[in-house]
């Protein structure tokens, strides 16, 4: 494993991501020596900070939206708005189609919160890709929302939305497109007179899973047309042609594109093939050095949990996440460590959820199982993709069981060796040659895996590779760091991390 050192953002990774906050290898050449980057990309820029006391662009952008401004500081929130949210929110109050690209633990789903204060009366529809977030949503807001989807459409519910018992709706796609939703609710006037708003989450789903996985999708312009009403479409990863899909399906009127970037400035960015089993979990202990001894063998606990720093580990089930649990308190024990693992959920109260931040804040936590759920931390990290080997082809499997090495991509006759270096090509040559049926299901986690090879290959900046597929802003244009984490902490001297493999 430590021979392919590939870094890739976790975008989209079945079999969860491992987070540490410690580097532990970089990559050497033939000689021994670390890799150093020498394309023209070369290092992430992070922008310059404004003078301090000086405010920030986004700051006196949201003084611009008074009304806003005042509406929600009187509602007594536990969080103050960041000023990205109220751009976005105060462009839907003003009734405008708006997207709202913004990275994963930074408040998107606020946003849905500030609409319930800022909009007339009437219903908000949010349009929920995610089967399980439509009845976790709707539960947080308690009486004031209802959600439907395939296990929770009866008669009575449909009556009571249609009459407005409910503030905010929360709906799948599915649910939304057809059926007695868009007969008895959608179609109805009295119910198009009273909505207010109409919200897309996780709007990219719509190109990825749309032309194949969940062609439905597609289908939600009719929702669109029903309600004479302003769009707010949220995602962390808008690549320019979920942007696109979005627009047209949606028939957005000249929307207002509220960007700060999809990039996690304090995560350091690898690829790692699994080479076991998921069931087993070895490769989550493969990156866990602190748990490869006895307590017999080492130094004493105490000195070795200085050592040991918080590990996030996420994997999209929770099932395997109870499982994850259990296997690592025996490795801790086994290692000399009690009580250091905890597991962290949408399912958590927010109560709950306060104690465990506190507790990996004080290091009493230091290995934590993360689901969609409570990503907003802010202290440096490295982050590990693991890859499943069902998502490579056969001849890079044949490859790395052969080489430990990725294999290089094609040779690109168009690319000029002293010119810049570009993706365009390389991209091409997945999309060219591909069933054209299989593009969609495929093309995700193919051009991830372009990416890391790209990079490698080219000794480029894997995170400006990533970056600039996603068609992102400059840095100079983003918020600051605390203008969109709640829980920023200044970084220790000593423990900035690179910005990812090839920048080491």
């Amino acid at each position: 494993m430590e021979l392919i050192n590939a870094a890739l953002a976790p975008i989209r990774a079945l079999s969860g991501a491992c987070m540490r906050i410690s580097k532990q290898f970089t990559i050497l050449d033939r000689n021994g020596d670390p890799v150093l980057p020498t394309s023209v990309l070369g290092k992430r820029a992070r922008g310059e900070e404004e003078p301090a006391g000086e405010e920030s662009r986004w700051a006196k952008r949201a003084k611009l939206c008074p009304i806003t401004l005042s509406v929600l500081s009187s509602c007594g929130l536990k969080h103050a708005p960041k000023p990205a949210q109220i751009a976005a929110v105060d462009a839907v109050r003003e009734g405008r189609d708006t997207f709202y690209a913004s990275p994963t633990s930074t408040g998107k789903g606020e946003a849905i919160r500030y609409l319930n204060h800022l909009l007339g009366k009437g219903t908000l529809i949010v349009v929920e890709p995610l089967v399980s977030l439509t009845k976790e949503f709707a539960e947080r807001f308690g009486d004031l929302a209802a959600y439907v989807d395939s296990t929770n459409k009866d008669d009575r519910l449909l009556k009571d939305i249609r009459a407005g018992k409910y503030r905010i709706v929360f709906i799948t796609p599915n649910s939304a497109v057809e059926g007695d939703f868009l007969n008895e609710v959608l179609m109805k006037e009295d119910f198009r007179k009273q909505a207010v708003g109409f919200v897309f989450d996780e709007a990219h789903t719509l190109d990825q899973w749309g032309h194949d996985f969940r062609p439905k999708f597609l289908k939600l312009g009719r929702v669109r047309r029903h309600l004479n009403v302003p769009a707010l479409v949220m995602s962390a990863t808008l690549t320019k042609e979920a942007r696109l899909a979005c627009e047209l399906t949606l028939e957005m009127q000249r929307p207002l594109f509220i960007d700060v970037g999809t990039d996690r400035p304090n995560l350091h960015r690898r690829v790692l093939p699994m080479q076991h089993p998921i069931a087993g979990f070895l490769d989550v202990l493969s990156v866990l050095p602190e748990l490869w001894q006895s307590a017999a063998e080492g130094a004493s606990t105490v000195e070795r949990m200085k050592k040991f720093l918080v590990t996030l580990v996420y994997i999209n089930s929770k099932d395997a996440a109870t499982n994850l649990k259990h296997v690592l308190d025996k490795w801790c024990l086994r290692a000399g460590f009690k009580n250091i693992v905890q597991l962290y959920h949408a399912d958590l109260t927010d109560e709950h959820r306060s104690k465990i931040l506190m507790l990996i804040n004080t290091g009493k936590i230091l290995i934590q199982r993360m689901g969609r759920a409570g990503r907003d931390f802010a202290d440096e990290a490295e982050a590990i993709l693991f890859v499943e080997p069902t998502h490579m082809t056969a001849e890079m499997r044949k490859h790395i069981a052969a080489t430990g090495e990725l294999p290089a991509p094609p040779e690109i006759d168009e690319v000029d060796e002293d010119g810049p270096i570009t993706l365009e090509n390389d991209v091409a040559l997945i999309r060219s040659g591909t069933d054209s049926r299989a593009v969609a299901k495929k093309i995700v986690d193919d051009e991830l895996l372009m990416l890391a090879r790209h990079g490698l290959e080219r000794d480029a900046c894997i995170r400006r590779l990533v970056l600039d597929h996603l068609a992102q802003p400059k840095a100079e244009t983003l918020p600051r760091h605390e203008e969109l984490y709640h829980s920023s902490r200044p970084i220790p001297p000593g423990r900035e991390l690179p910005c990812c493999s090839t920048c080491d």
